[in-house]
């Protein structure tokens, strides 16, 4: 049951294909083997400088009441062009999801873009998967790119505003440039070509990037490390119970773990346990049910203390 908990998001991921590629394979030709003291240290000052001391929706607030991304990148634009890693780092964000998710949608491979009323009625002939609301809060959030060919085009940019905030040292950027490196090395794990950029000690060098990241507190890239659990000698309730206590984690940080969040709209997709239009806490919880879901609760709660307490050694063996 508990592993149940974890798979749900496997699919979303393999979306990253060849634009993720490219962003790791970016990532690895700048410096990945950087001193986790300089990294903390620039992750820190990133992380704390963006902390708005006035009731001006910050940042982060504007992109989860965006109603249409390519309008919110927009107003924003400014300011990342400007070197606000923030802004870059929301910017990459809402033009990597819909550049995924129009693809995974309405747009074809020929490029031919489908109405929001095309891709309702073949979805509504199918017996379980994504609902009438569910494609047109997709359609919603990324409607300023489906109607302009030339906005569309600019979605598969995201990995160079990414880059260009994990190079400011802002913390959710740097770890999303690990995972995509990982993600590289996975895909190429499986292929007997081997890339020139490839090191013995890659994966471990990523790690220690995301690592270092998370340790800031930034709740986006606490979230990205429950993807750098590997089960080892644990039993498999073991292991879910550390990636759901990574993500209950950031959750509790910040993290939009709401029902209309870009990442719980991709893991409830045909999934009638998130029907009640729940968190992802309340998800979990139901699932797990009592014991297995205080076990996660608690494991969260001593993570948050290593992290307060900058406990490198700890965080590492709940990895």
């Amino acid at each position: 049951m508990a592993v149940s908990c974890v798979i749900a998001f496997v699919a979303w991921k393999e979306l990253d294909t060849s634009s993720s590629s490219r962003s790791a394979l970016s990532a690895r030709r700048s410096s990945t083997t950087v001193e986790r003291t300089e990294v903390r240290s620039t992750v820190t000052t990133s992380a704390t400088s963006s902390v708005s001391q006035t009731s001006v929706p910050t940042l982060v607030q504007r992109f989860r009441d965006a109603k249409d991304y390519a309008h919110f990148v927009a107003e924003i634009r400014p300011m990342a062009t400007a070197g606000n890693t923030e802004a870059q780092y929301l910017t990459a964000k809402a033009l990597k999801w819909c550049a995924q998710t129009m693809h995974l949608y309405f747009i074809r491979p020929n490029g031919e873009v489908h109405t929001l009323e095309e891709v309702q009625a073949r979805f509504a002939a199918r017996p379980v998967g994504i609902s009438e609301q569910e494609l047109a809060t997709i359609y919603s959030r990324c409607q300023g790119f489906l109607e302009s060919p030339e906005l569309r085009k600019s979605t598969g940019s995201w990995n160079e505003w990414l880059d260009k905030s994990a190079d400011g040292g802002y913390p959710a950027a740097i770890a999303q440039r690990a995972a995509n490196l990982e993600f590289q090395l996975t895909l190429e794990s499986h292929s007997s070509l081997p890339h020139e950029d490839r090191g013995t000690d890659a994966e471990a060098q990523a790690k220690e990037l995301a690592l270092s990241a998370a340790e800031s507190g930034d709740p986006d890239a606490i979230f990205l490390m429950s993807d750098w659990v590997r089960a080892g000698n644990r039993t498999e309730d073991e292991t879910a119970t550390l990636i759901n206590a990574w993500k209950i984690l950031a959750c509790q940080k910040g993290y939009d773990c709401g029902p209309n969040s870009d990442w719980i709209m991709s893991v409830c997709i045909g999934n009638p346990q998130c029907a009640d239009g729940g968190t992802y806490v309340d998800y979990l919880q139901r699932q797990l049910g009592g014991s297995q879901y205080d076990d996660a609760l608690r494991m969260a709660k001593i993570i948050d203390e290593a992290i307060t307490t900058k406990d490198v050694q700890t965080l590492r063996s709940y990895l």
